[in-house]
């Protein structure tokens, strides 16, 4: 479990890892949850492609994961406004944030699977397969909004470089 959590930790590294603003700053929990819904299905790539070697044929993951990406994944354009502002406001703007939309969403995109391919170790492998199994009843909103608590448990008062989780939320 706790190498589950460490993936999906590896998603609030666009809230916690490389923000740049001068003063601290805080997501909402509306903000993280925007957050992830952009990301989680743009996560589950490099977690499925890491965890193929490591897991039995038949292991929910690889079975089920491209469905549950797929479905995450035609949510995730309805969260992007969202997103690209809170991260936006975290990261304090920057000549990064001021590029086209499409290039933006690449290097979050970039981000995020370098951070959890950096991160994620093999030993995981199978509790995020649990993971995913047991989430796969529920809808992609209720995934996201699932993922979304974890992390703000998982990540709140752990702020690195000035961002954190707010704590009024």
């Amino acid at each position: 479990m706790k190498g589950a959590f460490h993936a999906a930790a590896a998603l609030a590294a666009l809230v916690s890892t490389t923000a740049q603003a001068a003063e601290p700053v805080c997501m909402t929990r509306a903000e993280v949850n925007s957050v992830i819904a952009y990301a989680l299905p743009v996560a589950l790539e490099p977690v499925m492609t890491t965890c193929k070697q490591h897991l039995a044929p038949d292991a929910y993951l690889l079975v089920g994961g491209r469905q549950m990406a797929d479905s995450l994944a035609a949510k995730k354009a309805d969260y992007w406004k969202d997103a690209k502002a809170a991260v936006t406001r975290v990261w304090g703007g920057g000549k990064m944030l001021d590029m086209p939309d499409e290039a933006l969403q690449v290097s979050l995109a970039t981000k995020v699977s370098q951070e959890i391919s950096g991160k994620l170790k093999p030993r995981a492998c199978k509790d995020i397969s649990a993971i995913a199994a047991k989430l796969a009843p529920l809808s992609p909103d209720q995934t996201v909004a699932l993922a979304a608590e974890l992390i703000i448990v998982a990540v709140r008062g752990r702020g690195k470089a000035g961002a954190d989780i707010c704590q009024d939320d």
